[in-house]
């Protein structure tokens, strides 16, 4: 088992015609095996997700790809989670989304230590996340 878990950004498919976007920690490079944190509902009620392990295989099941943005070190996945945890959740407004919250995850995780790149701009993940 390697010293560190990856972080990667999971696009998810949404009905109708929408995506989603969420935060997976893989425990092996390249696994299909992770641990999935999202928010679900819609503006006036999103509510962060307990934080599930769940198998992610392309075009199964809603999910359609991933962009690694950093690691966690294996001891420090437990923090990891309470900073996700804590990271405010915006209702009421129609602007804010999964990906803004995803965003201010990564923002926080960087705050607090966790490795997280620098260049995982949105822009940047949208565009990688567009890609077949």
């Amino acid at each position: 088992m390697p010293p560190f878990y990856e972080v990667a950004i999971a696009l998810l498919e949404q009905p109708p015609l929408s995506s989603k976007w969420a935060i997976v920690v893989a425990f092996t490079p390249s696994s299909e095996n992770c641990i999935l944190y999202e928010i679900s509902g819609f503006s006036e009620n999103y509510t962060l997700e307990a934080p599930q392990s769940v198998t992610l295989t392309r075009g199964e099941n809603g999910y359609w790809g991933k962009v690694l943005v950093g690691r966690v070190d294996h001891d420090r996945l437990h923090h990891f989670s309470a900073t996700i945890a804590s990271v405010p959740i915006v209702r009421g407004d129609s602007s804010w989304s999964c990906q803004n919250w995803v965003m201010d995850s990564l923002a926080a995780l960087q705050a607090d230590g966790h490795y997280i790149v620098n260049h995982a701009t949105h822009s940047w993940i949208s565009d990688l996340l567009a890609q077949p």
